[in-house]
């Protein structure tokens, strides 16, 4: 590994954008005949269960009691919400105290309207199913031994938004009430972040989330080129398990940023390479291109933030013609990001 940098670097000049066709379009057209399959004959069958719905409607006469039939209904995320998500209970805590706590919450107006609102949007979940279930479909071809988990939806008042626990899903849905939201920017989420608070990035979410959870990244893993290769391996499966949602939604960049970062790929290739960035381990330099952010520090201002992924992805996807005989399993399996950049002969186009 790379020895630690010591001193600073600063990135103030970066490059003139210019107008160039890169070799993304060039290997668009293999990667799309691949990711397309026939999974129509693929069977699954998986739980959805609209915890939201329950716990908003329980009798609160007889709380104590309607919170136990609750629990042992769902045993498991009862209390991972109850404990941890909402932190209505303290671990440690034998009392009843709790349950005055969730009688509070459920009598709470302003939650009570988060409730309704997330109703008008997701009472009906049909849509979100069919998404999932692509997915899901996708997820059973390329890793025949996974096993479907259960959807379970929940509120958090902001909380959480996607969450995989055991063999579930867990959908926060008031992270996705629309960009239009009222009460977003009030609560302080900057607007990079609004939006993509949209349902469209719900079934994405989710099988990131999978994705990373079937997939741990390496934490001893410091350097930047091991970032950027483990997230552009996560971007490349979850392009194929979602072949056919658009790549602004799949990669969380709008659709001018992501223009931006085809027309900039030789650019942005050459400024890593440049200030020797690749092999950064100083956590805070590593993170300015890997983080979700507004623009990226050192780049231009119309440059988005975590283009160290989108990067990592084009490797990616060169190692991976350069190996057509790999699976999706191999390549998520292969640990060694300087064997992945070597191999992939990766060399954006001018």
């Amino acid at each position: 590994m790379a020895k630690k940098s010591t001193t600073r670097k600063t990135h103030s000049s970066f490059f003139i954008t210019i107008v160039l066709l890169t070799s993304f379009f060039t290997a668009c057209s293999g990667l799309d005949n691949k990711k397309h399959i026939d999974v129509s004959q693929i069977n699954i069958s998986f739980d959805i269960i609209r915890f939201e719905q329950i716990f908003f409607n329980i009798d609160t006469s007889n709380l104590k009691s309607s919170l136990e039939a609750l629990k042992s209904q769902y045993p498991d995320f009862y209390d991972l919400y109850v404990n941890d998500i909402m932190e209505f209970k303290n671990k440690r805590d034998s009392s009843s105290q709790y349950i005055r706590e969730i009688k509070r919450f459920l009598g709470n107006e302003a939650i009570q309207g988060l409730y309704v609102e997330s109703q008008k949007l997701y009472g009906d979940f049909s849509e979100i199913e069919s998404e999932l279930t692509d997915g899901f479909k996708h997820l059973k071809y390329y890793f025949p031994e996974r096993q479907i988990p259960k959807v379970i939806t929940f509120l958090s008042e902001f909380a959480y938004g996607n969450i995989t626990y055991e063999n579930m899903i867990a959908i926060g849905l008031d992270f996705y009430l629309g960009k239009d939201y009222k009460y977003y920017p009030a609560i302080g989420f900057p607007q990079f972040i609004i939006r993509r608070l949209e349902k469209q990035y719900i079934a994405r979410d989710a099988m990131q989330n999978i994705a990373q959870d079937m997939f741990p990244e390496d934490n001893r893993q410091k350097r930047l080129i091991d970032k950027m290769i483990y997230r552009g391996k996560i971007a490349y499966l979850v392009d194929f398990l979602l072949p056919d949602v658009e790549d602004s939604i799949k990669l969380n960049y709008s659709s001018k940023h992501l223009k931006w970062l085809e027309t900039n790929e030789t650019e942005m290739w050459t400024f890593f390479l440049k200030h020797e960035l690749l092999f950064e381990t100083e956590n805070r330099e590593v993170r300015k291109f890997i983080s979700e952010a507004p623009n990226t520090p050192g780049m231009p201002s119309d440059a988005p933030g975590n283009v160290g992924t989108w990067v990592g992805w084009q490797i990616v996807k060169k190692f991976m013609e350069i190996h057509p005989e790999m699976k999706l399993q191999d390549l998520m399996n292969e640990n060694d990001a300087q064997k992945i950049l070597t191999e992939s002969r990766y060399k954006p186009l001018r």
